[in-house]
């Protein structure tokens, strides 16, 4: 046999279970099984070339059927496939080409029920596509198709989309979904598109409803290590439930595989401003944010029908954490003076109250909270004063903290008067 290593055999595999090898094996029983050959021989030079088919790919996932034929042949760094296709249940996949130096390659998949293979979803989907050119920088062009799509809060009534991107060249996408819900929220159309190259292009994302509307446009690119930096040029919403909101200027955006860094946004709706930057990279994260002149009634959405309050929000907020260390900052929140309006049995019902200030902080020797309120009826009297103050030596390191604060020292002092809250009952 030697200069020349071959040979010529019969494979036979049994019983094979995928579920081991899956993060979540309950959600994968069943067992595969597969018959095939192979035909093959090392050269005198080192290359290789080999012959393999899968005549036969049977058993059953998930309670489906599941069956296939692949044929393959190797000849040195290029690999021919002549056919692959394997059917699981009503989901089909086939493919075709060659692979070597340089990619020739289609695809076809579908997955009627996506259920299937995405435990959890529904919906139906299918897709085309091909990938053509050098090895190491390939132009993808791709093509997709859903319908009746849930995940979780999410529903999408359809959904189509193509890609168009060359490694080495220029790139697009654009995809358009119709019928969107997210959580209870209607949209009629979301559609995203990306334009340029890989290491410069542009993304625009408009989403258009009955009760909401939200535009962005970005700049940016990838870089050797996949890291995409930019500029968030546009980004504005409009909601029925906290009215129209855009960023002031453009904010600098950094994201990697182990780093994120966004830049001061700050997004106003006259008087009001809300603003937000921080980063997290090797182990240390941070963030800030400031609510400046937000009036409360912009929530009225989110509060029950009958019940209306009227006053002006301010707030600070600073929170730093290393990693294995204490979580530290610092919350300020005021109002300015307010009323609270309740209507029942078609009275209404008005108490006011005075600037209320919430403060908090946390660090290595625990956390430390104040608030204070005073409440009048509409005579002026008083029906409720209220000054509270929180000490825990608790210092936290994660969100579990959080459930150990129970026990620990807390010193309130709170003055009322019972028979004038009735004023906020349907007595």
């Amino acid at each position: 046999w030697w200069p020349v290593v071959s040979w010529d055999v019969e494979m036979r595999a049994d019983t094979l279970r995928p579920a081991e090898l899956m993060s979540e094996p309950g959600e994968w029983p069943g067992a595969v099984s597969l018959v095939g050959a192979s035909t093959g021989r090392v050269l005198e030079t080192g290359a290789v070339e080999i012959e393999a088919t899968v005549d036969t790919l049977y058993g059953e996932l998930r309670g489906e059927s599941l069956a296939g034929r692949i044929e393959a042949r190797l000849r040195g760094e290029d690999l021919v496939l002549p056919a692959a296709r394997v059917a699981w249940g009503p989901a089909r996949v086939s493919a075709s080409g060659t692979a070597g130096t340089s990619l020739d390659l289609e695809f076809e998949a579908a997955a009627p029920e996506l259920g299937l293979l995405l435990p959890g979803s529904e919906g139906r989907v299918a897709a085309r596509g091909s990938a053509t050119g050098p090895r190491d920088t390939p132009r993808v062009r791709a093509s997709f198709e859903a319908r009746d799509l849930a995940l979780e809060t999410i529903r999408v009534a359809t959904a189509e989309g193509d890609v168009d991107l060359d490694l080495a060249g220029p790139l697009a996408a654009t995809v358009l979904a119709r019928g969107v819900s997210v959580s209870g929220r209607d949209l009629d159309s979301v559609v995203v598109a990306v334009t340029g190259r890989r290491d410069s292009h542009r993304l625009d994302v408009a989403a258009h409803g009955p009760g909401a509307d939200i535009d962005l446009a970005a700049r940016g690119g990838l870089d050797s290590a996949n890291a995409w930096s930019g500029t968030v040029e546009v980004f504005g919403f409009e909601a029925d439930t906290v009215g129209s909101w855009a960023l002031t200027e453009p904010v600098e955006v950094f994201v990697s595989a182990d780093a994120l860094r966004l830049g001061t946004a700050c997004l106003e709706s006259a008087p009001a401003r809300v603003c937000l930057e921080g980063e997290t990279a090797g182990g240390r994260s941070r963030a800030a944010a400031t609510v400046d002149s937000l009036r409360v009634e912009r929530l009225a959405p989110l509060l029950p029908e009958d019940l209306s309050i009227e006053a002006v929000v301010t707030a600070d907020l600073a929170v730093e954490m290393e990693q294995g260390g204490e979580l530290t900052g610092r919350l300020e929140m005021s109002t300015s003076e307010g009323t609270l309006t309740r209507v029942a049995n078609e009275r209404i019902r008005r108490l006011y109250f005075d600037p209320i200030s919430v403060t908090a902080s946390s660090g290595s020797d625990g956390l430390t909270g104040a608030v204070e309120l005073h409440v009048a009826d509409s005579n002026g009297a008083r029906v409720l004063d209220l000054t509270g103050r929180l000490e825990s030596p608790a210092a936290i390191r994660s969100a579990e903290d959080l459930s150990r604060l129970r026990g620990q020292p807390v010193s309130v002092n709170l003055e009322v008067q019972a028979d004038d809250l009735l004023l906020l009952t349907d007595d």
